[in-house]
């Protein structure tokens, strides 16, 4: 992750290092009547009873999945469940469970009360961001949900996904989770990828072509909920973005050199255009995250604002331009890449991020200028030779460079 430019979790949890609170947090389901053990000791989540207590209307998330999607989906080979749409909370497993205070049988969680019981132990009563991969939604959210809401508000269904409350407070006292992202699978030749299909790559392998830049805006550059197949393609156009953004923020940056602190002239049509761009730009980048994080539309957005800019620079005389726009351009874009945890000066991959740092590009300068001072006394062309000496013994030295020159045209630094 660290690779990836991707934070690390302030926490992170183990289920082996949860099991008192999974088994507190199953017997107070069942002491609530949302939860019952079949005959082999196992305990299953009573959708049924549930539905008759708070009138909730399972699943949530998508009602339109039917019931016979709901059996398959929460199929085990128990008999001694009330229902087949029920799911497990416990499973019974003599040879490799866990033992507890709480719980009657020896077994182990459920896949889905894992995720409520850790959740609680360290959030509480409520999610405001619950993320998972588009095939978690049903059956595993929905489960989740259902138990989460039986634990925390038993007698308050929660709001429909599809009508939610204008109040926020009214939301937070009887909503789990405020809101679900779910994002499309990464797929190679059209299949997910997957380590039992043997089709996947690394992320090692990408990494040693591409910049973790690239890898991040060529996620931002796809539909958040739609599927991405992973091609040279994807990765190319997302190099192209960051090398316009890249342009961008070099040659604004020169304006501001040339134009050495010079006041900006009267505003004209063109200038108030591209004003009027940057806050209809700001809109619609906002607009775009605030509609499913389409962060897609946001990054076209930012490039359209980049090409306004620039064929408003290339359409005035240098005397002329507003710099005051362009750097509250050139600050906007880098504020939102920044949210979006870009980095465009980045090297292009961890392969060559050797060959672009400061060392690198300093033995490069290093045996340029020997070859220039070689050639420059050899044809006694002495003020080249005192101007590599002033680069030597002034600029260089500013920078914090010590250069030292060796026989034969040699340096050291």
């Amino acid at each position: 992750m660290d690779s990836l430019n991707v934070r690390r979790p302030t926490h992170t949890t183990r289920v082996s290092e949860h099991i008192d609170e999974i088994a507190k947090y199953i017997q107070t389901l069942i002491d609530k009547g949302f939860a019952y053990y079949a005959k082999d000791g196992s305990i299953y989540f009573d959708i049924e009873e549930y539905k008759l207590k708070t009138n909730y209307n399972y699943p949530a998330l998508r009602p339109q999945h039917q019931a016979d999607e709901i059996i398959v989906q929460n199929v085990d080979s128990n008999e001694g469940k009330k229902r087949s749409e029920d799911f497990a909370l416990w499973k019974v497993d003599h040879e490799f469970g866990y033992k507890t205070d709480q719980l009657e049988s020896i077994g182990r969680p459920g896949w889905h009360i894992e995720c409520s019981a850790m959740a609680d132990s360290i959030c509480g009563n409520h999610l405001h961001i619950h993320s998972g991969g588009i095939d978690l939604e049903f059956p595993h959210h929905e489960n989740e949900i259902a138990q989460s809401h039986a634990y925390h508000y038993p007698n308050l269904p929660p709001h429909s996904i599809e009508s939610p409350s204008t109040d926020r407070a009214a939301d937070e006292d009887n909503r789990w989770v405020e809101l679900f992202v779910h994002v499309g699978h990464l797929n190679i030749a059209g299949q997910k990828m997957s380590k039992s299909l043997k089709n996947f790559t690394t992320i090692e392998e990408v990494l040693s072509n591409y910049s973790s830049n690239t890898v991040r805006m060529m996620i931002l550059q796809q539909g958040l909920n739609d599927p991405m197949d992973l091609s040279d393609d994807l990765f190319i156009t997302a190099e192209e973005s960051l090398n316009m953004f890249k342009n961008f923020f070099i040659n604004s940056l020169a304006l501001k050199e040339i134009n050495n602190y010079k006041p900006d002239p009267k505003p004209n049509s063109e200038s108030r255009a591209l004003a009027q761009s940057l806050y209809e730009t700001k809109g619609a980048v906002h607009d775009a995250l605030s509609n499913n994080f389409n962060t897609s539309l946001a990054i076209k957005e930012l490039r359209s604002l980049v090409k306004k800019t620039n064929t408003y620079v290339k359409g005035v005389n240098d005397a002329h331009y507003h710099l005051s726009i362009i750097l509250s351009i050139n600050e906007y874009i880098g504020r939102i890449l920044h949210i979006f945890g870009l980095s465009p000066f980045q090297p292009d991959s961890q392969k060559n991020s050797e060959k672009c740092s400061p060392s690198a590009i300093m033995n490069v300068f290093k045996n340029y200028r020997n070859k220039i001072r070689k050639l420059a006394s050899s044809s006694k062309h002495y003020e080249i030779l005192q101007q590599c000496d002033r680069v030597r013994d002034k600029e260089l030295r500013k920078a914090g460079v010590h250069l030292e020159d060796r026989e034969n045209y040699e340096s050291i630094w």
